[in-house]
């Protein structure tokens, strides 16, 4: 059996609130980088999505026929929608809207471009 006189060794109160400090400092400053991180995939994914609409807007503007429709290009949704820019027939405004998985609006893209029909 241990002798009940034998002194323990402690922490005192404040070697305790100086470590809840380097502590509190610590998870704060990994917060700040979570937080940039999170924040540089969603720009990457912006960029991602703007050069996919880019690619469309080019196969469009090479294309005899514009119309209305919804493509899937990686892992976004693409909805062209063509309409006819102000009061001139030989015009038209197409613009691309892109959509990730949770159909969240990530970038839009507006041209006008010359009708082709006419």
């Amino acid at each position: 059996m241990a002798p009940l006189n034998k002194k323990v060794q402690a922490s005192s109160v404040l070697e305790v609130i100086i470590s809840m400090l380097v502590i509190i400092i610590i998870f704060g400053i990994a917060m700040m980088i979570f937080s940039n991180v999170t924040n540089s995939s969603l720009s990457i994914k912006k960029s991602k999505a703007e050069a996919l609409i880019k690619q469309q807007m080019l196969l469009l503007a090479r294309s005899q026929h514009l119309a209305d429709e919804t493509l899937r290009a990686d892992e976004f949704k693409l909805d062209v929608k063509v309409s006819a820019y102000s009061e001139n027939k030989k015009l038209n405004e197409v613009s691309i809207t892109a959509f990730d998985g949770n159909q969240q609006q990530v970038a839009v893209y507006k041209q006008i471009m010359i009708n082709k029909d006419e």
